[in-house]
């Protein structure tokens, strides 16, 4: 993990990871995925909250 104070407000670190950070991510992300039971044909608003949720937490974790 790289950190670094944010320029603009010195009062925060950024903290980014770093290439090697990304592929154990990558890898863990694979294997949650993997192991995750899929849904029915009945859990179209559940698929869709998770999948708001995953975007959301993808977005997050690129800030």
């Amino acid at each position: 993990m790289h950190r670094r104070v944010d320029p603009f407000d010195r009062r925060r670190v950024l903290a980014h990871l770093t290439e090697r950070g990304q592929e154990y991510w990558r890898r863990l992300d694979r294997a949650v995925r993997a192991g995750r039971p899929t849904l029915g044909d009945g859990d179209d608003l559940l698929r869709s909250l998770l999948g708001r949720l995953a975007a959301t937490l993808e977005g997050a974790a690129h800030v």
